[in-house]
């Protein structure tokens, strides 16, 4: 049976769908590797592919009480909001897995504390970390095209679809399959779920795509480079049933790709701007979901 934390999961699912189209596919796209309709096409199949894949990976918040993914979802929904209006940078994941388990820690979970913990340092740690690896990475790429270089742009194109592929995999693995494990991880609700990717792609993701083409306008190598850090990092974060952010940790690629060559098209101070209030808004979540959590208990509705 479809309860209401299930059906706001599934319209969480629709936002990130359309969303992170862009930051999946956006690279490869830019470098001219693959053609807008099939990346399109690809993220559709994919996303559903590695939901339906990664769901039970993060099997820890299928155990939770069913009021709190309601309270945490409507009030991460509303923080979203919020920054919106006030054009603040923020994750849909980061608020939504914060208010979450800030919940859970109120109601007395100890596991919820360390998880909480955990996802926070692991948030901070893959700035750094992708920037450092993006840098080392095109640096290493660099280095092996200058001394074959007919065997590297033989092989940077396909590396750039397939590793896009894979990258479009692994947001299905971690951010859908975190919300359909928040949404109960019913059998019966993955119909939902496969119309809300498709839905979030077609109608909210194809326009965001077109307008962030621009900023993805790169070589193939620096796609390249971007993507084969973004799918490790976040692979990793799967495996440790960690949601992420594919938002900053591809920006932070980037901007690490863009330390390896002498010309720089990257606007540093709005990217800093931007990490700086997506951090910022994590314990201002917390607050939030606590001073809700206050309210909802002097009114006695939990």
């Amino acid at each position: 049976m479809v309860n209401v934390h299930t059906v706001l999961s599934v319209i969480v699912a629709l936002l990130l769908s359309g969303n992170n189209l862009a930051v999946c596919v956006g690279p490869a796209v830019g470098s001219g590797v693959i053609k807008e309709r099939d990346a399109i096409m690809l993220a559709c199949v994919m996303f559903s592919v590695g939901l339906l894949l990664g769901g039970l990976k993060f099997r820890y918040y299928m155990t939770l009480n069913p009021l709190i993914p309601s309270i945490a979802l409507c009030s991460a929904l509303i923080v979203l909001m919020l920054g919106e209006t006030l054009k603040i940078p923020m994750s849909l994941v980061y608020v939504t897995t914060t208010t979450t388990l800030t919940l859970a820690a109120l109601t007395g979970s100890v596991t919820a504390v360390a998880h909480l913990v955990t996802c926070i340092a692991y948030w901070l740690a893959v700035v750094p970390l992708s920037i450092a690896s993006s840098l080392l990475a095109a640096l290493l790429f660099l280095r092996v095209l200058r001394r074959r270089p007919m065997t590297g742009y033989r092989l940077t194109r396909p590396l750039v679809a397939l590793l896009t592929f894979l990258l479009c995999l692994t947001f299905g693995e971690n951010n859908l399959g975190f919300l359909w494990a928040l949404g109960g991880g019913l059998m019966s609700a993955l119909p939902l779920y496969l119309c809300s990717i498709v839905c979030g792609v077609l109608l909210l993701g194809r326009s965001t795509l077109r307008k962030m083409i621009s900023i993805y306008a790169l070589s193939p190598l620096s796609a390249l480079t971007a993507i084969t850090v973004a799918t490790l990092i976040t692979s990793l974060a799967t495996e440790l049933g960690i949601p992420v952010s594919f938002s900053v940790i591809t920006i932070c690629s980037l901007f690490g790709v863009s330390y390896a060559y002498r010309v720089r098209l990257i606007n540093y101070r709005y990217i800093s701007h931007a990490l700086l209030w997506t951090y910022v808004t994590i314990p201002l979540t917390a607050l939030v979901t606590m001073a809700t959590y206050n309210v909802l208990k002097l009114l006695q509705y939990v």
